[in-house]
C-alpha cells in the first residue's frame, strides 16, 4: 500500500529551513505555535505524499514574516475555520502560494493586499498523485490542464471541471493511494474524491442497521461519515465488525460506480433495464458505433464466438494490429462513457460476490441473476469486460471450472503452491489438521473466504493424517508409496509385516502397491522389528532415553575391542546383556539396531551389523580431555557415579553434543555394572598393595594358558579377603600393561592376542547348531556350561536364543533354531 498522505510543517526560521511531518493537525498546530523565535519565523504548510523542496519557497516567505503561507492542497485540505486568500500570493516554481489569514494565532485583514496576477506565472507543472495519474494517463493531461488541475489542492477545488468517466478513474485513483486503512470504512471516507463525499447513505446500497445507526448519529453524507473513527462507530449500539464489513462493500461499490446519477442508481436496481440482459445491452450499445469498431470490438472480446487477437483482427480488416488496438480503445472508451451497464455489471457482482459462503461458478451466475443470462456460455467475453472495467471482480479457474470472485488467477495458483509448500514443510511439525487447514487457508485474501474449502481441498488431496489421542495429526505430504507406508505404520498400534502394509496402503490410497515396493518402501521409512517386520520409533518397547543409553553402552563395548572389528547386533546384545546394560524381556537385536542407526555412534554395514564410525575415534588431546573432565567429575562428587550421571556432568562441563567413550583409564575405575570411581579412593586394596596383587594374576594365567571370566573370580576366597569383586579386579587389571580384558569380560594375557575362551553367544549358536532335535532349556543350559567351563545365567543364555531367532515351542517347552531370510537381514530387497 502506497504511504498514507501527509501534512508538512516547513518552518524558516532567519536563513534556515526546518521540516516536520505530521498525521493530525493538532500536532502540525503545536508546532507552529512552540516555534523557537516567532519574531523571526515563517512557514509554509503542505499536504500530500510528498513534499515540494523547501528552498523554492524562499522568495515567496520573504514577503511575509511571521506568517503561515499554504500551497493549494493545504488551501483545501483544512477544515472550516482556517481561512486563507482567495487568489495566490505568489508561486513557487509554478505552484500557487496562498497566505493563511485566519487559524494560525493571528487575523489578516487582506482587503488592502494587491491581488496576484497569475498570468505571470509562465512555468506550471503538476505535483503529487496528479503527476503519477497523468503519466499513466497521458490522454488526461488536456482535460487536467483545462480545468486548471495541477496539484491535490486543485484537484479538490476543480475537479467538478473533469469529464464523468474521468472524474471516476482520476477520483479512484487517489483513492487507492491515499486511504491509510483499507478495512476502516472511515479511512475510507476520509480519502474519497469530492464527489463521493457529497454523496448521500439514502442514495447508496446500505445495511438497514447501519441506516438506522446514522440517522442515530446524524450521519447523512460520506463527508459526514470522514468526521468519525471506526473506534466511534463500534462504540455505537448495534454497530459491530459485520457493520463495519457491510459499510465498506457499500461505500465501495459507491466508489466504483462513480459520479452520483439518478439514472445509474435506477438502472443498477433494474427499473430501467428489467427486461434487458447485460449481452443485450452490449448489443445495443455496440449498435451505436460504426459497424467496423462494433465488429473489432466483437471480435476482441469474444461474444459468442472464440476471441481473436490483435494480428488475426488485423488481418482480417487489412490494417495494422496498433490500428486494431487504437479503433478498439477509442470505441471501449466511448462505451464506458456513455453507457451505463458497466456500472450496473460492477454493482451486480459486488451484490452477488458479498459474504459469501460457497464460490460463484460462471455457469450458474444467470441462476443468481436473470440480468447475466448467457454469459455462463460466454466466460472469455465476461473476462474481457472484467479487465475494461475497474471492478475488483475477476475469473479464476481451475480443476475445470470458472468461478467469479475478488481473487485473480495469479492470487489462486499463489494460494495453492503456497499451501503444498506449507503442508510439504510440516510433516515434522506434529501440526493438527484444523492447524494446517487455519495456516493453508490464510494464504487467501480476506474477502475470498468462499475459496476456503476448494483451496483446502486442492492443498490437502495428498495430506495424510494420523489420529494421536483424539486429534488428527499430520504425518506427510505426497503421493509416493513412502508417503502411504509411512501413515500405515504411524496409524498402527504395534509393528506390521509387509503384506499387511501393502493391504493398508492399497486401502489408504486406492490403488495397488507391487509388493517389492512396499517392502523397499518399509525399509525406508521405518525399522525392522523381526522377519519381514516394520514399525516406527514409536513402537520400540524401549524410549528415546534408553534407546540413546543403550547406544553409549554399546559403542563403550566395541571401542573396547579391536579397532577394525566388524560386530553383529547379535553378539553386541549379548555383551550387554552379561554386563547387565540391556533388559533381555524388551531388548532384541531390532531394537538395538534401532538404537544406533538413531544415535549414530557407530557405521552401519548392513545385515545389523556395526562398527567403530571414523568420526568416533577421537585424536589423543580428545581423549585426554574428555578422560580428566571425568576425573574432575569424580572428585567433584566425593563418590562413585554411575555412568549416566558422569555423562551428563561431562557434557554439561565440555558442552558436549555427541555420545562419548568412558575410558576406563587409571585412575578411573569400574565398580559395578553401571558404576564408576576413582581408584585408591573407592576401594579397600589401596594403590601400593596392588602390584603383587597383578603380579599373581599374570602367573595365574601363564599357568592356565587360558582366559578367566569375571563370573569364575567373584566371591573367591582370595578377592574377599582382599574387599574387591572380580569385576574391580578386572578394572585394575585392564590398566596393566600385561593384561587385557575381552568384549566377551574374560581377563588374558596381552600376548596372547586373544582370550582364548568362547563368548556365551557363541557357545550358545554353537550348541543348538550343533543339536539335530529342539533342546529343553535345562539341555541347553548344561551344554552351555559345559562347553563354557563354567556357570551361565539362564536370562543371559534365554537372550542369547533370542538373539540368534531361536524360535520357544510353548506345547514341547524346547527351543529350536529357524532358517532367516536373507532379505529380513537387511532389511530390504536388492532390486
Amino acid at each position: 500500500m502506497a504511504t498514507p498522505i501527509r501534512a508538512f510543517l516547513m518552518l524558516k526560521v532567519g536563513d534556515s529551513w526546518k521540516v516536520t511531518v505530521h498525521r493530525e493537525l493538532e500536532d502540525l498546530l503545536g508546532q507552529w505555535k512552540e516555534r523557537p523565535e516567532p519574531s523571526e519565523s515563517s512557514a509554509v504548510v503542505h499536504i500530500g505524499f510528498e513534499r515540494p523542496q523547501s528552498r523554492i519557497f524562499d522568495e515567496v516567505i520573504n514577503l511575509y514574516s511571521e506568517r503561515v503561507l499554504l500551497t493549494s492542497s493545504a488551501k483545501y485540505g483544512l477544515p472550516f475555520g482556517f481561512e486563507s486568500t482567495s487568489s495566490p500570493v505568489g508561486t513557487a516554481e509554478g505552484m500557487p502560494v496562498f497566505l493563511a489569514t485566519k487559524g494560525w494565532g493571528y487575523l489578516l485583514d487582506v482587503a488592502d493586499l494587491p491581488a496576484f496576477d497569475e498570468t505571470r506565472d509562465r512555468k506550471r507543472r503538476t505535483y503529487g498523485w496528479v503527476t503519477q495519474f497523468l503519466s499513466e494517463n497521458p490522454g488526461a493531461t488536456s482535460d487536467f490542464s483545462s480545468a486548471g488541475i495541477w496539484d491535490d489542492g486543485e484537484y479538490l477545488q476543480n475537479e467538478g471541471a473533469l469529464p464523468r468517466l474521468l472524474r471516476k478513474d482520476a477520483g479512484i485513483y487517489r483513492h487507492s493511494l491515499i486511504i491509510s486503512d483499507e478495512y476502516d470504512p472511515c479511512a475510507f471516507a476520509k480519502a474519497a474524491p469530492p464527489w463521493l463525499m457529497e454523496r448521500r447513505f439514502d442514495t447508496m446500497d446500505v445495511s438497514a442497521r447501519v441506516g438506522n445507526v446514522f440517522v442515530a448519529r446524524g450521519i447523512e453524507t460520506v463527508s459526514d461519515l470522514a468526521t468519525f473513527s471506526l473506534d466511534d462507530l463500534l462504540g455505537t449500539q448495534n454497530f459491530g465488525r459485520k457493520s463495519a464489513k457491510d459499510l465498506l462493500f457499500s461505500l465501495s461499490a459507491a466508489l466504483l460506480q462513480g459520479p452520483y446519477s439518478r439514472s445509474v442508481v435506477e438502472d443498477v436496481h433494474g427499473s430501467l433495464t428489467a427486461s434487458r440482459t447485460l449481452i443485450q445491452a452490449i448489443i445495443e450499445s455496440l449498435g451505436k458505433v460504426p459497424e467496423r469498431a462494433a465488429e473489432i470490438v466483437l471480435r476482441r472480446m469474444g461474444l459468442s464466438r472464440a476471441p481473436q487477437t490483435l494480428q488475426q483482427v488485423g488481418d482480417d480488416f487489412g490494417i495494422t494490429r496498433e490500428r486494431v488496438r487504437q479503433i478498439e480503445a477509442k470505441t471501449t472508451a466511448k462505451l464506458l462513457r456513455d453507457e451505463v451497464w458497466d456500472d450496473i455489471l460492477t454493482q451486480k457482482l459486488i451484490r452477488l460476490l458479498r459474504d459469501r459462503t460457497s464460490p460463484l461458478p460462471l455457469r450458474g451466475i444467470d441462476a443468481a441473476d436473470e440480468w447475466f443470462a448467457g454469459i455462463g456460455e460466454n466466460g472469455e467475453a465476461l473476462r474481457y469486460l472484467l479487465e475494461l472495467i475497474p471492478t475488483a471482480a475477476k475469473i479464476v479457474e481451475f480443476g475445470g471450472m470458472q468461478y467469479l470472485g475478488f481473487l485473480t488467477q495469479s492470487q489462486w495458483e499463489a494460494a495453492v503452491s503456497n499451501g503444498r509448500g506449507f503442508l510439504d514443510a510440516s510433516a515434522d511439525r506434529k501440526l493438527t489438521l484444523e492447524q494446517c487447514k487455519s495456516a493453508v487457508t490464510a494464504e487467501l485474501p480476506s474477502n475470498c473466504r468462499e475459496f476456503t474449502d476448494l483451496l483446502w481441498e486442492e492443498c490437502a488431496r495428498n495430506c495424510h493424517f494420523v489420529e494421536q489421542d483424539g486429534v488428527n495429526i499430520l504425518l506427510g505430504h505426497g503421493r509416493g508409496a513412502d508417503h502411504f507406508v509411512h501413515a500405515v505404520l504411524a496409524a498402527s498400534d504395534r509393528p506390521l509385516h509387509y503384506t499387511e502394509i501393502a493391504n493398508l496402503a492399497a486401502k489408504r490410497s486406492g490403488r495397488e502397491f507391487e509388493l517389492r515396493r512396499i517392502h523397499n518402501s518399509a525399509a525406508n521409512v521405518g525399522h525392522l522389528f523381526g522377519l519381514g517386520t516394520y514399525g516406527l520409533e514409536c513402537h520400540s518397547p524401549l524410549n528415546a532415553a534408553e534407546l540413546a543409553a543403550l547406544a553409549e553402552d554399546a559403542l563403550e563395548i566395541v571401542c573396547d575391542g579391536p579397532p577394525e572389528r566388524q560386530w553383529h547386533a547379535n553378539e553386541l546384545l549379548a555383551e550387554l546383556i552379561e554386563r547387565e546394560k540391556a533388559d533381555p524381556e524388551r531388548t532384541t537385536k531390532y531394537v538395538l539396531d534401532i538404537a544406533l542407526k538413531k544415535s549414530g555412534v557407530l557405521e552401519g554395514f548392513g545385515r545389523l551389523v556395526w562398527a567403530k564410525a571414523s568420526d568416533t575415534a577421537v585424536d589423543a588431546s580428545a581423549r585426554i580431555d574428555i578422560r580428566q573432565a571425568i576425573i574432575a567429575v569424580l572428585e567433584n562428587a566425593g563418590e562413585p557415579l554411575e555412568v549416566s550421571e558422569i555423562r551428563n556432568r561431562v557434557r554439561s562441563m565440555r558442552g558436549l553434543d555427541k555420545p562419548f567413550q568412558m575410558h576406563v583409564v587409571d585412575p578411573i575405575l569400574r565398580l559395578g555394572p553401571s558404576l564408576y570411581g576413582l581408584n585408591d579412593r573407592d576401594i579397600s586394596l589401596k594403590r601400593e598393595d596392588q602390584p603383587p596383587v597383578l603380579d599373581s594374576i599374570v602367573d595365574w594365567l601363564e599357568q592356565i594358558q587360558k582366559g578367566v571370566h569375571q563370573s569364575e573370580l567373584d566371591g573367591s576366597p582370595v578377592l574377599k579377603a582382599l574387599g574387591i569383586s572380580g569385576l574391580v579386579l578386572f578394572g585394575l587389571a585392564s590398566n596393566d600393561y600385561r593384561m587385557r580384558v575381552s568384549a566377551g569380560r574374560y581377563l588374558y594375557l596381552e600376548k596372547w592376542g586373544e582370550s582364548r575362551r568362547e563368548s556365551l553367544v557363541k557357545a550358545v549358536r554353537g550348541v543348538m547348531e550343533m543339536s539335530e532335535r529342539p533342546l529343553s532349556m535345562d539341555d541347553i543350559l548344561v551344554r552351555v556350561e559345559g562347553r563354557l567351563g563354567r556357570p551361565c545365567d539362564r536370562p543371559a543364555v534365554v537372550s542369547c536364543l533370542k538373539s540368534i531367532d531361536a524360535h520357544w515351542n510353548p506345547a514341547t517347552a524346547k527351543w529350536a533354531v529357524t532358517q532367516l531370510a536373507a532379505e529380513d537381514e537387511i532389511g530390504t530387497f536388492a532390486l
